[in-house]
């Protein structure tokens, strides 16, 4: 396998790019790039909100609801924000978490 590095100059700005005689995988991509881009994995809360989603207020006493309700509105502003970074990200996880864990259910 070879590898050639190409570097291009446009507008003052270089960009480097490595060609390979190979195809890489997303991992060897994702690898090579992290350092150029911001690569965030929002899976993990994105799939927590989902699920919180489903959950009815009517089970839960009220300030718990509260507490939750609010922690809900952040993730969700988290989650649409386009320059998001992976530490916002862990962090509405981890309140995300801790929250859901805290919400007191009625008692009938």
């Amino acid at each position: 396998m070879q590898e050639q590095e190409v570097v291009y100059r446009q507008k003052g700005n270089i960009d480097e790019f490595k060609v390979y005689d190979y195809v890489l995988d997303g991992a060897q991509v994702r690898k090579t790039y992290r350092n150029y881009i911001n690569i965030v994995d929002k899976t993990e809360l994105e799939e927590l909100y989902e699920n919180c989603l489903i959950l009815n207020e009517t089970n839960y006493i009220q300030e718990s609801w509260a507490e939750f309700r609010t922690v809900m509105n952040n993730v969700k502003t988290v989650l649409e924000k386009e320059d998001v970074t992976q530490e916002e990200i862990n962090n509405a996880l981890s309140v995300l978490q801790t929250t859901r864990e805290a919400l007191v259910e009625k008692v009938v």
